[in-house]
């Protein structure tokens, strides 16, 4: 599990594929939470009562359908996840960050090694064609 901040908690991004029972248009849902993976997966399925579960992930449920979990991004802070959710949904396009649906295709690891270049500043782990 990733560090926690300073209300003890980290944060993970995850990514839901739906590619194999698709509700509609959609085939993936992108969430961010505090919790461990495990407390929000069973909320979206009504499992327990550590949140409420996404109207999207519910309907697709009622449809009879069904998801998996196909990324997961840690970061050290809840903050740090909701800022990487916004970033990775505004690409607009969950298929390209889905290791299911795009086999070998990690968007959302590059977008936290230039994150983390970044934060090296020049000189740092990663080779300057990954720093923006």
């Amino acid at each position: 599990m990733a560090a926690k901040d300073d209300q003890g908690q980290g944060g993970i991004v995850y990514l839901l594929c739906f590619a194999h029972s698709p509700y509609k248009h959609a085939r993936h849902y992108l969430g961010a939470t505090g919790l461990t993976l495990e407390e929000r997966i069973g909320a979206h399925r009504g499992e327990n009562d550590k949140g409420r579960p996404a109207k999207l992930i519910s309907a697709l449920l009622a449809a009879g359908g069904d998801f998996v979990v196909a990324d997961v991004w840690e970061t050290t802070t809840r903050s740090e996840a909701f800022e990487l959710e916004r970033r990775l949904k505004l690409q607009c396009n969950r298929v390209r960050l889905c290791s299911i649906c795009t086999p070998g295709n990690r968007a959302g690891s590059r977008i936290m090694a230039r994150r983390k270049a970044r934060e090296e500043g020049p000189g740092g782990a990663y080779p300057p064609a990954i720093r923006q």
